[in-house]
């Protein structure tokens, strides 16, 4: 199982990850940052060329994978997201 960082993303990029799973759109999450939907965008479009991902879903089916989430497993998002936090404070 791999964090989320050594996958190599930023703590921005972790963070967007974060809210994409949640379902959140580009805008939505620039909300939440405070950043563009344009910087949201981008993050992202870094994100799928760091894990060869070609979409959205390709993006979360792939890193969820990586950091050892079954997507089809009974754990939930707040797990998940409480999963990710406490490896990044490791």
């Amino acid at each position: 199982m791999k964090k989320l960082e050594e996958i190599g993303f930023s703590k921005r990029e972790r963070e967007c990850f974060l809210y994409l799973l949640k379902g959140f759109t580009y805008k939505e999450i620039g909300k939440a940052l405070g950043l563009s939907d344009r910087t949201i965008e981008a993050y992202l479009k870094n994100m799928r060329m760091k894990v060869g991902a070609s979409s959205r879903k390709d993006l979360t089916e792939k890193v969820s994978k990586l950091i050892g989430w079954d997507m089809k497993d009974d754990l939930t998002l707040d797990l998940l997201e409480s999963k990710i936090s406490k490896q990044e404070s490791d």
